[in-house]
């Protein structure tokens, strides 16, 4: 009994740990850290009407979901602002030509 009231929680460890930050190694996800060699693309996908997002709350309508894929994930967080929009694909850009 004591094992699964130590496990569920570990199971949900990424809802506790909403974070979105981009470090000199890589950028973290929540609980995942994805360093700059191993992102093989990224994408911003506008939250239109159509998203799933949309709706949640007015700051995320018409903002962005950036996707960054691995070989073996896609990792997502929303962004709500252009100049941080801009500033990540900037940032994102240097290490893959660096890479």
């Amino acid at each position: 009994m004591l094992f699964l009231l130590i496990t569920i929680p570990m199971f949900h460890l990424s809802n506790l740990l909403n974070i979105f930050a981009v470090v000199e190694g890589g950028i973290i996800f929540g609980a995942r850290f994805v360093p700059w060699r191993k992102i093989k693309s990224f994408e911003f996908v506008r939250i239109d009407v159509k998203h799933n997002y949309y709706g949640f709350t007015s700051e995320v309508n018409d903002q962005y979901e950036l996707k960054v894929k691995t070989s073996f994930r896609t990792l997502s967080s929303i962004i709500t602002s252009e100049e941080i929009k801009g500033r990540i694909s900037n940032i994102v850009e240097e290490h893959k030509q660096m890479g």
